[in-house]
């Protein structure tokens, strides 16, 4: 059995993600799920085989908040102290999108991909 969802997640400026939070895109058979875990990691795994495809080492840093900023980075924080960002800086990212094709990539108000954990 195929299951569908959305073919793109994005997220836009000021969400904020808490542990145990995740959003998938695509099918079970292509597709991904970015999930925020409560060890702090911020994992993009397939759907079809839950294989990693992408994780930002955050483990066990107490991470307990994602967050993306206006133009930045998402940032990830213990308690409001920064632990890690994923993403461009600089750039003016107005969009994270977990998309069908197993990618995470962020775009700017014009479209343009600014970062990609793919290329």
């Amino acid at each position: 059995m195929m299951l569908n969802v959305n073919p793109t997640i994005y997220f836009g400026q000021g969400v904020v993600w808490y542990p145990n939070t995740q959003a998938s895109a695509g099918t079970t058979t292509n597709g991904a799920t970015l999930r925020f875990q409560d060890d702090g990691n911020l994992v993009l795994y397939q759907l079809n085989t839950g294989n990693v495809i992408w994780a930002s080492n955050t483990r066990g840093t107490g991470a307990n908040q994602m967050y993306f900023p206006q133009g930045g980075p998402i940032l990830l924080k213990d308690n409001g102290r920064l632990i890690a960002s994923v993403g461009p800086y600089g750039t003016n990212s107005v969009d994270a999108v977990v998309q069908a094709d197993q990618n995470f990539v962020f775009y700017n108000a014009d479209g343009n991909a600014t970062w990609a954990i793919r290329t």
